[in-house]
């Protein structure tokens, strides 16, 4: 297979009010997804500004940044992808998987894709929750697994998917109106297998 792969693998908290995640938050916004749309934006102010992000920015958060570089570098790149775990509380309905109620507060596994910045998807998780009456309670937000690259090489949301359900169970909503929708994964299962799966295709 040609292009790159770049897998991380790691614990890092994510919340809107940490400087540093901010940072890159504003950086990806006004930047990259910018320059990702086709629009005009200054090499020069971003590159200053990358710079002094990372100076700033803890280790275990250049994953971050150096996804913003990729996209940067190659703004046609395919989705980023990413896993998360987090709390989930409902106040209407309850939450399963195989069949078992598991009531209405849950510990979850997200894998998703970034079209554009990464950072700028998972500020989203941060900022506003997950939506339709569910709420993350504040300090679970943790990103476990980014995965990004172009090329052939590159996986998709379907790979990560397809090797997750081999571990655990779908989670699904059951709302007061008795519709169900679906809401990722099961508890904190899937990631060490996702890990250990992408590791070995970045090789």
């Amino acid at each position: 297979m040609g292009g790159s792969l770049t897998a991380w693998c790691g614990n890092l908290p994510l919340a809107s009010d940490d400087p540093s995640f901010d940072g890159a938050v504003d950086l990806g916004r006004k930047y990259v997804d910018v320059r990702a749309r086709g629009k005009p934006v200054s090499a020069a102010e971003y590159l200053e500004r990358i710079v002094e992000l990372r100076a700033q920015t803890p280790h275990d958060s250049h994953v971050l940044l150096d996804e913003l570089e990729h996209r940067w570098a190659h703004p046609d790149a395919p989705p980023s992808l990413y896993v998360l775990t987090f709390g989930l509380s409902v106040k209407d309905g309850y939450f399963v998987a195989g069949g078992e109620n598991l009531g209405m507060h849950v510990i979850s596994t997200k894998v998703g894709r970034a079209k554009r910045s990464l950072v700028g998807r998972l500020a989203l998780y941060a900022e506003g929750g997950i939506g339709r009456g569910m709420t993350i309670p504040p300090g679970s937000l943790t990103l476990r697994v980014a995965v990004f690259g172009h090329g052939t090489s590159m996986l998709t949301e379907s790979d990560l998917k397809r090797e997750a359900t081999l571990h655990v169970r779908a989670l699904g909503r059951i709302g007061g109106d008795g519709r169900v929708t679906s809401e990722s994964y099961e508890g904190v299962a899937a990631v060490e297998p996702l890990s250990r799966f992408v590791q070995r295709c970045a090789g």
